[in-house]
């Protein structure tokens, strides 16, 4: 009974806490804007150049030790081993606490650091609308993918259900493939790394900050974490190798994308032989690119932040666009019925059997279910014009009380 009150008052604290933290958090990386308060990444006072310091060592190892207490504490208590030694395992207050010590730990981290330089300060405010509209866009996908897990998986995140649990009563154990999960094998892992790398600060501090993160995360999920998950010994064995192949560890891949697009393709060795709608090798994109940034202003190609500004969000746009029209008008040569919608794929089969002229333009072809549309849409075709106007003809000679001749 204890233990059931303990775990459900641990995981309801580290929901809620784990808010507070979130957005202190936000206004610690973007130097708080608005004036609230709080430790911030960058130093509160620039001084000129010849007076800053561009980088302090004492400060740099101050921050390795700060990221410990959040990254350390994280690691061990996830650690079957530890667990047991503490007593932790099997407990229903086990995750809940985990949870718990999260966001404070992550607090402490962000409270106790330390600018390493004061040369330079980034200000959201200041930057302009394309570094917005393609850096926050990511940012806030991002933000949103990890909000996602909290409300989606909060037992799985905070053990919210784990006081239901009777003493020794293990939670259930099965492997997690629907969404966030359906996109990225670590969620909140890429979700962090996405919101760091592509905050455009770029400033030391920024990148001491951004590379502690990464150095953390990789090994801590591709070794440790996936170490117990997959392999003969692993929790999941040959079930997380399969999920392994499909889903990636941080960057969604083609075949998750198409899945929650709605699109479903094949298996990834199945996709080699598909239309090549995702490979740019398929397509001059690059070269598009290039010209669209000519006729839009070609001091953008001279541009000395032209790669991380205007390209990658430029064929971002591309990429998107492309791939929604072929889901839904088949573009590619192939036409394979994996990457169509399936209105769009009985329609295909419609003009295959005959049903709908061949030449029938595709924003006709929505319309093909109206009986009037198929009257008129079938003009296009010779053949069909001339039965319609002998069909008139006839209609107009009765109606006149004439024969036609």
């Amino acid at each position: 009974m204890a233990f059931g009150a303990a775990a459900y008052l641990l995981s309801r604290s580290a929901f809620i806490n784990v808010h507070f933290v979130y957005l202190y958090w936000l206004n610690f990386i973007f130097n708080d804007p608005f004036g609230i308060g709080g430790n911030t990444m960058d130093s509160r006072e620039v001084l000129p150049s010849e007076e800053c310091t561009h980088f302090d060592p004492k400060a740099f190892v101050s921050n390795i030790g700060a990221f410990l207490i959040f990254s350390a504490t994280h690691s061990l208590l996830a650690r079957t081993a530890v667990k047991r030694f503490l007593g932790l395992e099997g407990k229903p207050y086990e995750r809940p606490l985990f949870a718990f010590l999260s966001p404070i730990t992550w607090f402490l981290s962000i409270y106790g650091w330390t600018p390493i330089g004061n040369c330079s300060r980034f200000d959201i405010l200041s930057i302009g609308l394309t570094q917005v509209l393609i850096s926050g866009g990511i940012f806030l996908l991002a933000n949103l993918y990890l909000l996602g897990l909290f409300y989606v998986m909060p037992d799985h995140v905070f053990g919210t259900s784990r006081y239901k649990l009777a003493e020794g009563e293990e939670p259930p154990h099965e492997l997690l493939t629907t969404f966030p999960y359906n996109l990225v094998r670590h969620p909140a892992a890429s979700s962090f790394l996405w919101m760091y790398w592509v905050l455009p600060a770029y400033t030391v501090n920024h990148l001491q900050l951004a590379a502690l993160w990464t150095i953390y995360i990789i090994p801590a999920t591709l070794l440790f974490e996936e170490g117990g998950l997959r392999g003969a010994e692993g929790e999941f064995g040959d079930a997380y190798e399969e999920y392994a192949s499909k889903v990636n560890a941080f960057t969604p891949s083609k075949h998750a994308i198409a899945n929650v697009l709605g699109c479903p393709v094949g298996q990834r060795t199945d996709r080699k032989s598909a239309s090549g709608i995702l490979n740019f090798r398929s397509r001059p994109v690059v070269v598009v690119v290039i010209i669209v940034e000519l006729v839009m202003g070609g001091r953008r190609l001279l541009h000395g932040n032209y790669f991380t500004r205007y390209l990658f969000g430029s064929l971002a746009v591309l990429w998107i666009a492309e791939y929604a029209a072929a889901c839904q008008y088949g573009i590619p040569r192939h036409r394979n019925p994996n990457w169509m919608w399936s209105w769009w794929l009985e329609k295909q089969n419609q003009i295959k059997n005959g049903e709908i002229p061949a030449n029938t333009p595709g924003y006709a072809m929505v319309k093909w279910n109206n009986e009037a549309e198929q009257r008129w849409l079938k003009t296009l075709n010779v053949e069909a014009m001339n039965e319609e106007f002998a069909r008139r003809r006839e209609a107009y000679y009765k109606g006149h009380g004439h024969h036609g001749h």
